[in-house]
């Protein structure tokens, strides 16, 4: 009889040590654990505490079907966080162009309060707007000014 059938005709036949089965041992340990599991622990042929071999195959496909649900469950919430996430319109970047030719050539530029203000400009915005064309309108005048004055200087 060879050891593979022997394995397979007899359970007790062949036993695994706990610390053979390559899983992460519970938090109370493996005898607690397989004691609520009705599963009993033995000493095999050297004194290692060990189980049959349907239990350790039982152990590893409960892990696989963990393992499974995890990653399943990652995936879900992966792909709820990507549906959630803000989709930021961009423009496609061309070969040897500046970001600004790039952003040039795409054409549709609106201005970020068309864009997301309906085209409303909220009070203290249009106050700058104001305040900086005053300041543009005002330095013209000046320059003007000086312009007009250098001209009368050299008629003189």
């Amino acid at each position: 009889m060879t050891e593979e059938t022997l394995s397979d005709s007899c359970d007790f036949c062949r036993l695994v040590p706990l610390d053979q089965l390559g899983l992460e041992p519970p938090l109370g340990g493996w005898e607690r654990a397989l004691a609520d599991r009705g599963v009993v622990v033995l000493a095999d042929d050297v004194g290692r505490a060990s189980i049959v071999r349907s239990a350790a195959r039982q152990l590893h496909r409960e892990r696989a079907d963990r393992e499974r649900r995890v990653a399943e469950e990652a995936e879900r919430r992966s792909a709820e966080a990507d549906a959630r996430r803000i989709k930021v319109p961009s423009v496609p970047a061309l070969e040897g162009a500046s970001p600004l030719e790039s952003m040039a050539a795409a054409g549709g530029l609106v201005s970020p309060a068309e864009e997301f203000g309906n085209g409303r400009v909220s009070p203290a915005r249009q106050f700058m707007d104001e305040q900086f064309a005053e300041g543009h309108r005002s330095q013209a005048e000046a320059k003007e000014k000086a312009r007009l004055a250098k001209q009368m200087r050299e008629k003189l």
